[in-house]
């Protein structure tokens, strides 16, 4: 099956085009603790396991700080985000805590279900988070998308289609 469409839908998000199931995330695979409290801009989160090598770098204010201080400084109760290109959801779970609803669109199924498990993870920020699988293009087509290392691990591209795993997006 193909991964497309909204995550969570009737699509099996799980699939590489192939047919193979999708590799965990690449550091999950590498047998790496847990980090089950992070902080973003002093805000605690729960997030999954696999990332904290990131997790630990965005704790300490050396990730995207310019992005976290927009979100802090131009998102209220009545803003929509849109965040493209979600990953496995800093910004999300961030800016969810201000904003009245997150539209996230990622297009790598191993991040798709990594921000997923993240948004449930966090119930006081789960209800605002919304996740779509796809990609953004200049019209609506399918097209294939892939990663030469590890799906999940922030690299996926549209310029990457001949790559070790393939998957097919909206």
């Amino acid at each position: 099956g193909t991964a497309r469409g909204e995550a969570g839908g009737a699509h099996d998000a799980g699939r590489l085009r192939d047919g193979r199931r999708t590799p965990k995330p690449h550091a999950a695979r590498k047998g790496k603790g847990a980090m089950p409290s992070v902080e973003l801009r002093g805000e605690p989160f729960t997030v999954a396991d696999g990332y904290d090598k990131f997790w630990r770098k965005a704790t300490a204010g050396r990730w995207e700080q310019a992005t976290f201080e927009a979100i802090s400084r131009c998102v209220d109760a009545d803003t929509v985000v849109l965040d493209i290109g979600a990953w496995i959801g800093p910004t999300v779970l961030y800016a969810a805590r201000h904003a009245r609803r997150v539209e996230a669109f990622e297009p790598d199924p191993a991040s798709v279900a990594v921000l997923q498990q993240n948004l449930a993870l966090n119930p006081h920020v789960a209800s605002k988070g919304r996740v779509h699988q796809n990609a953004g293009w200049t019209e609506a087509r399918s097209m294939a998308m892939g990663n030469r290392r590890n799906p999940g691990d922030s690299m996926s591209s549209l310029l990457e289609t001949g790559a070790a795993h393939t998957w097919t997006v909206e």
